[in-house]
Formats: C-alpha cells, sequence, structure tokens
C-alpha cells in the first residue's frame, strides 16, 4: 500500500510540473499566452486557440504579422495590413472580418507578435491559469507532497515493527 500511494503522489506531482512547465519556460523567455474567444480570426488561427505571443517592438512589425494589442479592457488578436510608422499606428484585420479594423492600433498598446498557436487548448490553459485552476493544482500538489511523506512514514514504521518481531527481549 505505501508504495501505491508513493506512485499516486509522485503521479499528481509531476503531473503538475508537467502542466506547469510549458508556461513557466514561456515566460522565461518574456511570451505570453492567450486564449482566442471570437472567430475574427477564422481559419487560421480556431476559437479556443492557445496563442504564444513574444514582445517585439512595433518598428518591427509587418503586414501579415499575427500580433495582440489592448483595445480598453479587451485583448484582440488580428493581422496587420500596414503599419505606419510615421504616425506609430497599425492598421489590423481579423481575417474572417470583410474590413480592416476601424481603429487604428496605437504602437503603445501592442502586446506582441503571435510566435505560433495550438489549436483548442486555450480553454485548458485559461483554465489552470485561473482561480479554480490555480486551486486545483494546488490541491493536487498538495496532495502529492502528503502522499509521498505519508507513504515514507508508512516505510520507517513497517520497519521498525519489523525490528520489534524479530528482536530477541
Amino acid at each position: 500500500m505505501k508504495r501505491s500511494l508513493k506512485v499516486t503522489g509522485l503521479i499528481l506531482l509531476i503531473s503538475v510540473i508537467l502542466l506547469m512547465l510549458p508556461l513557466a519556460v514561456l515566460r522565461v523567455l518574456d511570451c505570453e499566452v492567450y486564449s482566442v474567444i471570437s472567430g475574427s480570426m477564422e481559419p487560421s488561427v480556431p476559437v479556443n486557440s492557445l496563442v504564444v505571443l513574444r514582445h517585439a517592438d512595433p518598428l518591427e512589425i509587418s503586414a501579415g504579422d499575427v500580433i495582440a494589442f489592448r483595445a480598453g479592457d479587451t485583448v484582440i488578436i488580428h493581422r496587420v495590413v500596414t503599419n505606419l510608422r510615421e504616425t506609430h499606428e497599425l492598421t489590423t484585420k481579423g481575417d474572417a472580418n470583410t474590413r480592416e479594423d476601424l481603429g487604428k492600433v496605437m504602437y503603445r498598446d501592442v502586446i506582441g507578435k503571435a510566435v505560433f498557436h495550438i489549436n483548442d487548448m486555450g480553454l485548458f490553459f485559461e483554465y489552470l491559469s485561473g482561480t479554480k485552476g490555480k486551486i486545483f493544482l494546488s490541491i493536487a500538489a498538495t496532495t502529492g507532497v502528503i502522499l509521498c511523506t505519508f507513504s515514507s512514514f508508512m516505510g520507517k514504521t513497517e520497519k521498525e515493527n519489523e525490528t520489534e518481531q524479530h528482536d530477541p527481549v
């Protein structure tokens, strides 16, 4: 039983580490991750995709690049149509939209340039990065530590019991 507790605990710990490792590596590489919630970039970037962005100098962004930018409290991921370097503005458009976006994107509102995206992973990572996901991961990691510790404690207790049974008095 102690071996199965230890294995279960290790599996929980390793699972939490493996889930969080990609996000940690992306942070170290100065990247941000966003989930696509609308169909404006279909079919190239489908709804529920996980988009990885790298911070970019807006002067180096070119037509055709996919970027994320702030529009008030919203983050929008669209393709650059033109980079108006003299006015420090970008013209953007969603691939599924028939027209360019109405307003220009100011350089200061650019979050980053898309490096890649993974279809159907946005909701999963959005859940993990939210409050409920963090609570779930914390509970899983804590349970893993408790199971590993408990199984080690049980192993010591069994050895003590064996020693008491075999020692002549």
